[in-house]
Formats: C-alpha cells, structure tokens, sequence
C-alpha cells in the first residue's frame, strides 16, 4: 500500500486521466507487463465509489480500493486474471470474458512501437485486435465457451509471452497470440474466400480454401456445425471467428484445441471414437479426389493399417481423441489422408529424413510462407488472363465430388 503512495506522491496526488500514466505503477509495484495499463485503468474506474472525482480517472483512493479487494498477497498470473476478469461473478465464478481481452490486446495495438504504423488504419487496428482476441480464446480457452477461468489463465502461457512481448520490439516474434505477420495472413485468407466482401463466407466458399484442398464432405460436417457451433448470427454462413476456429486447426493439425475440432468433425456418431466405416466415410471422397488427377488411389484397407500401425490405438479397431493427443504428428497426418488431398500428397512424397523447419509449428510454417507470398503479389503486378498452357488442379478438385451411388 504504501508503494501506491509513494506513486501518487511522486504525481502530486494528482489522479491518473488516462491508462498510460499507471505503467510505473503497472510495472514496479503489480510486477505485471506494461499492457495491463489500460485493463487496470477501466477496472478501477469502475470500481471508482460515486461522486468520487472525474468518472474517467484513477485516483489515489479508488486504486487502494481495488488493491486491497483484488490485487494484495497475489502472484503475477492472479493479478493478471484480476485486473482482466469481468466483475460479477458468473454461476459462482469469476472468468475473463472478450471484454477484458479486447482491453489488453487494445493496448498491446496502441503501445507496442511495433505496431505504430496501425495507428492510421483504425479499421484494420480493430480486425488486428479482434484476431488476437481469437487466437488467445483458441489456445487459452480449452472449455471454449469465451469464458477463461482463473485455471486456464495458469496454465496457459499467456502472462509469459506478454512479459516477453514488453521487451521485444519485433511485436512478430510472439507468434502464439499477437504477431502482425500472423493477423495478416489469418485475415487476408478470410478476404480471399469472401468474394462478395460482406464478412461471411458460405459453403462453397469454404470449398475453395487451399485450392479446394478439402473434401466437400468434411466441409458440409464443417458447416454442419459438428465440430464447433458457429457464432455467426446468420444461419447457414461462417463469421470471421468461425474462420479463425477453422483455419488455426486446418494449418496445425497437432495442436489439442485442433484435434478436437477434428475428432467431433469426423465422429458420425457422436459416441467418442471412431471406427471403420466413418473413416471410410471420409476416405471415399479422397480416393475418388486422387482417380480423377490420374493417380492411383490407395485401397482403405490398406489406409487402415497404415492409421493403425501410426497411432497405436488403447483398443484395437476404436480410436479415440485420448489416441490423437497421445500421437499428435501421427493423428495429423491421419486427418490429412482421410480429407486434405494437398497434405495427403505431402505427407506420402515427404522424406522422414528431411528435417528442416523442425523448429516451427505447423502454424508458423504455414503462415511464414504465406506471408512471403501475400508480400510478393503486392510487389509484382499479377499477370491475369494469359491463356495458361499448364493444368490447374485445383479447377479438376472443384469439379472432383464423390459420385452418387447407384
């Protein structure tokens, strides 16, 4: 309490009129990154007792109020939480909701040097916060109901990339939640599939995704809404936070939020494992997908022993989502058989030798290239309409559906 004092003596005891002026405070006496200003600043005002002073300022009084109910006798991760959390609790207990994320990504975009340049783009500054927003739910929120719990926050790293974050100026090297390079691919995907530009994306949109990479199949359970119910308020069509759900599982398969995305999506019958015929399921498009590019296609049974040998299942025949955790590489390339036909023909032709970007996620490697070409066709003018003399495969996959059974 009395390093609070000694703060605002430091000021004159003049209160604090905006989030920027607690980052001493913030810093040396919560012992917390300096982007827990502005979270910190809108919690206390609220807080802040009626008629005491300016609504929109922190005074002396109200920060010790805040301190003594919140923040005295806690660790770094339990003042995080404190200062994020909404304030009444919800059926017995405190969570952080998109509120309190919103805040301390808002100021990570208008306080980080590496994210000056947003500062004339307020659009594009919000979709940026919105993304990273997203990203900490998919990673941190392992309940997935937009509510993290003091547990999550703990055992998630979040805290620890922010303190990383306050001494870094290339706001890229945080790659699990606020790299720029990141948002940008994640929302220039987006913008591509949207053609008519109206921030959903439909069915047949999804099913240009990769250069129709994916399966019509996995797609219709997508939109299905099996492996995530969607948040868009229009039925029938993907929102951008649906699409940011999809497209972190689709490039890191190896991740658990994407494994479970995956698991609902292929469980048919929404019994907790899997068996034969609803990998076969999905595998009948994929062979047929493989028939119509010339190639010839693998027999299931012969997939089925691959899986089988890879994933080592607890019980023999019946897969669980506890068998993909134990063996994520291996489950990845499971789902990419059974429905990327792009990843299916890298997986078969990649050299187990080959180490390079062992380094990288799935997720970094995808986006690192991805970035480097969105970077390169904004420098070269795109040649359109030069009578192309090479096939497209990805117009024969758009065409390539599962034939009707007679």
């Amino acid at each position: 309490m009395g390093r609070i004092d000694d703060f605002f003596d430091c000021r004159g005891g003049a209160p604090c009129q905006d989030h920027a002026a607690l980052r001493p405070l913030v810093l040396e006496v919560l012992g917390l990154p300096s982007f827990f200003t502005l979270p910190l600043f809108k919690r206390v005002v609220a807080s802040s007792a009626p008629g005491e002073g300016d609504a929109q300022q922190c005074t002396r009084e109200a920060v010790k109020r805040f301190w003594e109910a919140r923040l005295c006798g806690r660790d770094a991760a339990s003042s995080a939480f404190e200062c994020l959390r909404d304030g009444p609790a919800r059926g017995g207990r405190h969570s952080i909701s998109k509120h309190g994320l919103t805040d301390l990504v808002t100021c990570v975009a208008v306080t980080h040097p590496g994210l000056d340049f947003l500062v004339q783009t307020k659009e594009f500054q919000d979709r940026y916060v919105e993304t990273c927003v997203y990203r900490i739910l998919y990673l941190v929120n392992q309940s997935d109901n937009g509510l993290i719990t003091r547990k999550e926050l703990r055992r998630s790293d979040l805290v620890e990339v922010l303190f990383d974050l306050d001494q870094q100026e290339d706001v890229n090297l945080a790659r699990n939640y606020f790299s720029y390079e990141h948002f940008y691919v994640i929302y220039c995907k987006f913008w591509e599939l949207d053609q008519d530009h109206d921030f959903l994306i439909a069915r047949d949109d999804l099913l240009r995704y990769g250069q129709h990479a994916l399966t019509s199949c996995v797609v219709d359970r997508i939109f299905a809404e099996c492996p995530r119910k969607f948040r868009c308020q229009v039925p029938g069509m993907m929102c951008y936070e649906d699409f940011v759900w999809f497209i972190l599982s689709e490039e890191d398969k190896t991740t658990e939020p994407s494994l479970s995305y995956w698991f609902r999506c292929l469980d048919l019958a929404c019994n907790g494992v899997l068996v034969a015929h609803e990998l076969e399921h999905f595998y009948k498009e994929q062979a047929h997908r493989i028939a119509c590019l010339n190639q010839e296609p693998v027999a299931f049974v012969d997939i089925m022993t691959q899986l089988t040998d890879m994933l080592s299942p607890e019980r023999p025949g019946l897969i669980t989502l506890r068998d993909l955790r134990r063996q994520p590489r291996q489950a990845s390339n499971l789902l990419n058989v059974l429905f990327n036909l792009k990843k299916f023909f890298s997986f078969e032709m990649k050299d187990p030798r080959d180490k390079r970007g062992a380094e990288q996620t799935d997720w970094e490697r995808f986006a690192t290239e991805e970035y480097a070409r969105l970077a390169m066709e904004e420098e070269l003018d795109e040649a359109s309409g030069d009578g192309r003399d090479y096939v497209d495969e990805s117009e024969i996959l758009a065409q390539a559906v599962e034939p009707e059974e007679a």
